[in-house]
């Protein structure tokens, strides 16, 4: 039932209310149920939040790209880490242009991304290319959960790694 359940919901989240796909969704991640009325744990309070307090910075702040952009008009572009390319999709990406070493992420989610240290390693071996793609191609396509924020544009940044930009 609940991978029934989790199908129904996340292909049509729209004929949810915010709330009430909240109440669905959360106990088949956390094994709890929500309580959005008097919320006492952190991530009932994260989810009342999520429903109750919609500030528009907080839509620009949950794009990779955006966030970069917000953070460079205060602390100043010399502070940031270039970023190579936005792409939508993983076959526009222009592989061989990219550095020796760059770091791949999605700029709608959490945890979707790729460290490259080395492009030769990434490029030559074909199932860490397929499995990188896929990854990405799955987050750049699933579908946005109802409107807890305005949904940013789903795309693939590229970040110069950390540990090479000097």
């Amino acid at each position: 039932m609940n991978r029934v359940l989790k199908n129904l919901l996340f292909r049509f989240p729209f004929l949810f209310s915010d709330r009430r796909f909240l109440e669905l969704v959360h106990p088949l991640r956390t094994s709890h149920q929500l309580c959005l009325d008097e919320p006492k744990r952190f991530n009932d309070k994260i989810q009342y939040l999520k429903l109750y307090d919609r500030k528009p910075l907080y839509t620009t702040l949950s794009d990779k790209v955006s966030a970069k952009d917000f953070a460079a008009g205060i602390l100043g572009p010399e502070a940031i880490i270039p970023t190579l390319g936005v792409y939508d999709r993983v076959g526009d990406i222009p592989w061989e242009s990219l550095p020796s070493s760059f770091v791949l992420k999605c700029t709608h989610d959490s945890g979707g991304l790729v460290i490259c240290r080395d492009k030769a390693a990434l490029t030559n071996d074909a199932a860490l290319d397929r499995s990188a793609a896929s990854d990405l191609s799955a987050a750049l396509d699933r579908p946005a959960a109802s409107d807890l924020t305005a949904a940013p544009d789903r795309e693939a940044s590229f970040d110069r790694d950390a540990a090479c930009a000097k």
